[in-house]
């Protein structure tokens, strides 16, 4: 039996509004940090152990710093990856920490 398409308009729209009110009442464009399957990022890799450990051990760090991480060093490393059609907490922050070696050298 297929839900009603109702159902499933009225489940997304409850599930996106908090997000939306979040965005609007903080003024801020991307206050959550991304949340990619790391096993996914990790499934073509050669050695898998060692991607899983390692984009595990960047996605900590990631959700650790995502706040404190500055509004337009997020958005802009989230377009750069965006646009290069990759999800990965390792390029991320690898891209948020040279956003931030260029803030403080400037």
């Amino acid at each position: 039996m297929r839900p009603a398409p109702l159902k499933i308009a009225v489940a997304s729209t409850l599930l996106l509004v908090p997000m939306l009110i979040a965005n609007a009442s903080t003024g801020m464009a991307n206050t959550q940090a991304p949340r990619w399957e790391v096993g996914s990022i990790c499934q073509t890799a050669k050695s898998v152990t060692a991607c899983t450990r390692r984009e595990a051990l960047s996605r900590a760090t990631v959700l650790d710093r995502w706040l404190a991480t500055p509004d337009g060093d997020r958005q802009f490393c989230l377009e750069e990856l965006k646009t290069k059609d990759v999800e990965s907490y390792w390029s991320l922050l690898d891209c948020l920490g040279n956003r931030a070696i260029a803030n403080d050298a400037s």
